[in-house]
């Protein structure tokens, strides 16, 4: 395998050195396997359903009941990294850095660029040579590195992970005050590679306010359904909280995923993915039980309808019930295959016999005039009306 070096001279002055290997393994991989069987419609194919991607603002109408989503770390995940070691002279000191340097990070670059860089079969190495000064400022986790107990020498030489290099460049810029250096704009999959090296070095401060004229860039672009763009966003969020974005995240989360959240080893803390999963199944779950009770109430007779009019209803409403697998056996937690938002689509797509607008007279009425659709409104209100942001939890 061929092996390139690049010099990045962020400070030319600068009292350290630092090398980040960078062997494009795969950024974020999202497994489509994964969200591919949907109890919902076995009528369609998974393949279309992924076709569709639907686009738009998505950062309106917050849920005030996940604020506690912009609070707290994530745990940074530990995978064996992939870690190339260039050949230079290592002082006693800085083999020691070496050692801390490696122990915990995670392998990190780009989806996209896999398969070009697969076939290049090369790996290239960046040197960045940077001030000790600035990087102790702004992260604490260089702080603790180049100002701990065991330094001995005024240079130091330290081996960085898998990164994205473009974004290395991008953070180490912002970091030494090189602002004109700094794009205006980064696409998502940048902006992503970005957030997750601030958080693992633990420097977001000083990257804040370029990351929220990014993010506010890139809102018109973000889509408003649970796929990998989105987790890519909602990790961005986590590690730059912007008022009501993070929350707009979870929402589409919880209306479209159809079990765990895939958070593709990005800086979303546990909690968040712990929280996204539980109202799924909380909405899903209650759903069901809805639609349940309304089964018995057409059979048990608490409806006003006549015999033949609530006989109809029940026929119409458990044949589809059947027809969508919702019905002996009914779907028991965890709701695995199952979403929230598909779940208000079948309840919605539910047809109503024609033969009831002629059935006897029911009550007081002359004419029954029933429809199942007035008595499945119900079953669903309260849960759209959540997840618009109109109920606060």
């Amino acid at each position: 395998m061929e092996y390139n070096e690049t010099l990045h001279e962020i400070d030319p002055e600068g009292d350290i050195e630092l090398f980040l290997s960078s062997s494009h393994a795969p950024f974020a991989v999202w497994d489509e396997d994964q969200d591919q069987t949907s109890p919902e419609s076995p009528s369609k194919s998974a393949e279309s359903n992924k076709k569709k991607r639907k686009h738009g603002t998505a950062f309106g109408n917050n849920l005030s009941f996940y604020d506690s989503v912009d609070q707290g770390k994530a745990n940074k995940p530990q995978p064996q990294p992939t870690f190339f070691e260039p050949t230079v002279s290592v002082a006693p000191a800085q083999q020691c850095q070496e050692e801390i340097t490696v122990g915990d990070a995670p392998t990190r670059p780009s989806q996209e660029e896999t398969t070009a860089n697969t076939q290049d079969n090369q790996a290239s190495t960046h040197r960045f040579r940077l001030s000790s000064k600035h990087m102790t400022m702004a992260s604490s986790y260089f702080k603790k590195m180049l100002q701990g107990p065991w330094r001995e020498s005024s240079a130091s030489t330290i081996f960085a992970f898998d990164w994205d290099p473009e974004a290395m460049v991008i953070l180490m810029n912002v970091i030494h005050g090189h602002h004109r250096k700094v794009p205006q704009a980064v696409d998502l999959e940048k902006l992503a590679k970005i957030a997750v090296i601030v958080d693992y070095y633990d420097c977001h401060e000083v990257v804040e306010i370029f990351a929220k004229r990014w993010i506010k860039l890139l809102k018109p672009t973000v889509p408003i359904e649970y796929c990998r763009e989105l987790m890519l966003m909602l990790a961005i969020c986590c590690v730059f909280p912007v008022t009501g974005v993070s929350r707009s995240m979870i929402r589409y989360a919880i209306r479209e995923s159809r079990g765990p959240i895939q958070t593709l080893d990005l800086p979303i803390p546990q909690h968040v993915a712990d929280t996204i999963e539980q109202r799924r199944q909380e909405l899903v779950g209650r759903i069901i039980a809805r639609l349940r009770d309304l089964v018995l109430y057409f059979s048990d007779g608490r409806t006003k309808c006549s015999f033949d009019c609530s006989s109809l209803l029940l026929g119409a409403l458990t044949k589809q019930l059947r027809e969508h697998g919702l019905l002996d056996p009914c779907p028991t937690k965890p709701f695995l295959g199952y979403s929230v938002v598909g779940l208000i689509s079948i309840v919605q797509s539910f047809i109503s016999p024609k033969l009831v607008e002629h059935a006897p007279a029911c009550g007081l009425k002359t004419r029954c005039f029933c429809k199942l659709g007035d008595f499945t409104k119900g079953v669903i209100k309260d849960v759209e009306d959540e997840l618009s942001g109109i109920v606060a939890a």
